[in-house]
């Protein structure tokens, strides 16, 4: 599979919505630059998602704490980690699937 964004979502989990993002790699270098140009974002924004990954995705979660801790800083959290995934794409030469 070609990298890029499988999805983002929401799901219901326990009664709070959750936002949520599949990344997708070619290989594991592209998986930790993500990851690693995710966590300075994170830095930055002092806001820490949830982060799962292995050698070839990312899965990133916001839940509703997380959205309201964000506040009226999501839209432009929420813009750096699309950016950072389509940046991801490029490199990879694939593309985002729905």
């Amino acid at each position: 599979m070609t990298g890029g964004i499988t999805e983002a979502g929401t799901q219901p989990s326990g009664g709070l919505q959750v936002l949520s993002w599949r990344f997708e790699f070619d290989r594991y270098a592209l998986t930790r630059q993500f990851v690693n140009a995710l966590a300075m974002a994170s830095e930055r924004f002092d806001f820490y998602p949830n982060v799962s990954f292995g050698t070839r995705f990312a899965s990133v979660q916001i839940d509703e704490a997380g959205q309201k801790l964000l506040g009226n800083r999501m839209s432009d959290f929420v813009g750096e980690l699309e950016t950072l995934g389509a940046q991801n794409e490029e490199q990879s030469g694939g593309t985002a699937r729905p």
